[in-house]
C-alpha cells in the first residue's frame, strides 16, 4: 500500500487524493466491498489529520481550508507527515498531480522525478545547509519519499564518522561513590552523605564518548526509527544505533547544541550536526504546531528561489 501523495504548491488535496494514493499505482478493481469501505474511511482519517494540522497556531502559512472538504497547499515545498505514517509531499508548482486514469504512470513517476530533483537542487543553494554538500548521485530519488531521502543524506554522512571513529572528549562527572575520586564537594558531601560517612560526592573528569555531538546523533538516530521507512534504511538505522548503544540521547538539545558551538577538532561532525538541527529543531525556514503530526520539514519556495538565483548569478 502506497503511503505517500505528491502534490504541488498551491494545490489543493481531499480524501479522493488520499484514497487514490493508498490504492498505489493499480487500483484492485477486484476488491471487495468491505475492503474497499475500509481504504476510504482510512483516507478520511487522514484528511482530518491534516485538518487538523491546518488548524494549528499559525499552521494556515501551510496549509488552508479550500472550501468544506478540501485542504489547499501554499508557497512552501517539502513534508507533512501523521503518525499514521501517511506523508503529503508538496513539490514546486513544476509539478502537477493530475487525474491518474487521464495519465500514464510512467508520465506521472517522471513528473515526480522532476519535481524532486528540482527541490533538490533548490536545497543545495541554501548557505550553512547540509544539503550544500550531500552527494544526491548516489541515491535514487526517484524511488525514496523526500523524509527518506533526507534520512539517507544523513545516514550516509555518519557511515563516513563511524568509519573514522567516534570522538571522545573530557565531561564533568558528579556522583555518588564509594571511593575518593576526583575532588570532594563538600557541601553537596554534607546533605547527601551525613548518615553515610563511607560515601564520596565528587566531581571529577572522564574521557568518554558521551559528549553533545554524540548524544544529538542519538537523539536524531531514535526520532528516525519511529519514522515508516523502507527495511533497508529501516536496516541501516538500526545498525547505527547499535555503535550509539552506550551513548545516552540528549536530555537538552538546546544546551547540547551550544556545547557544539566552540568544540575543537570536531571537524567532521559539522555536516552530521547540521543535519541534527534539521531533524531535531525542525530548522527549515520555518515553525509549526501540530499534535497529530508526526514530523513536518517545510521550505519557504520564495527564499528558495532566491538563494537558488543568488547562487547562479555568483557563479556566472
Amino acid at each position: 500500500m502506497n503511503n505517500t501523495l505528491c502534490i504541488a504548491e498551491w494545490q489543493s488535496f481531499g480524501v479522493e487524493e488520499i484514497e487514490s494514493a493508498l490504492q498505489g499505482d493499480k487500483a484492485n478493481q477486484s476488491e471487495n466491498k468491505a475492503l474497499q469501505d475500509a481504504k476510504i474511511e482510512k483516507a478520511k482519517k487522514i484528511f482530518y489529520e491534516f485538518k487538523d494540522f491546518a488548524c494549528g497556531k499559525g499552521n494556515h502559512n501551510f496549509l488552508n481550508h479550500h472550501g468544506k472538504n478540501r485542504l489547499k497547499a501554499r508557497n512552501y515545498v517539502g513534508l507533512i507527515q501523521t503518525k499514521s505514517g501517511f506523508c503529503l509531499e508538496i513539490l514546486p508548482k513544476t509539478f502537477k498531480n493530475k487525474n491518474s486514469q487521464n495519465d500514464g504512470f510512467k508520465e506521472r513517476k517522471n513528473e515526480i522525478e522532476n519535481a524532486k530533483n528540482l527541490l533538490l537542487n533548490l536545497l543545495k543553494s541554501l548557505k550553512n545547509s547540509p544539503f550544500k554538500q550531500s552527494e544526491f548521485a548516489k541515491l535514487k530519488t526517484q524511488k525514496m519519499p523526500l523524509l527518506e531521502i533526507f534520512a539517507n543524506m544523513f545516514l550516509n554522512e555518519l557511515e563516513k564518522l563511524i568509519k573514522k571513529g567516534l570522538k571522545s572528549d573530557y565531561t564533568e562527572l558528579r556522583q555518588n561513590q564509594k571511593f575518593l575520586k576526583g575532588k570532594l564537594l563538600f557541601s553537596q558531601n554534607l546533605r547527601q552523605n551525613l548518615a553515610h560517612k563511607e560515601r564520596f560526592f565528587t566531581q571529577s573528569d572522564e574521557f568518554n564518548t558521551d559528549i553533545a555531538p554524540n548524544r544529538l546523533i542519538a537523539s536524531t538516530l531514535l526520532l528516525l526509527k519511529e519514522c515508516n521507512f523502507s527495511i533497508k534504511t529501516s536496516t541501516k538505522i538500526l545498525q547505527s544505533r547499535f555503535v550509539f548503544d552506550e551513548i545516552s540521547p540528549s536530555k537538552n538539545i538546546d544546551k547540547d547544541f551550544e556545547k557544539c558551538v566552540n568544540l575543537r577538532h570536531f571537524k567532521s561532525y559539522e555536516l552530521l550536526l547540521l543535519w541534527c538541527k534539521i531533524f531535531l529543531k525542525k530548522q527549515s525556514f520555518t515553525h509549526y504546531n501540530g499534535g497529530e503530526m508526526a514530523f513536518a520539514l517545510l521550505f519557504d519556495m520564495n527564499k528558495l528561489f532566491e538563494s537558488f538565483v543568488a547562487r547562479h548569478l555568483k557563479k556566472y
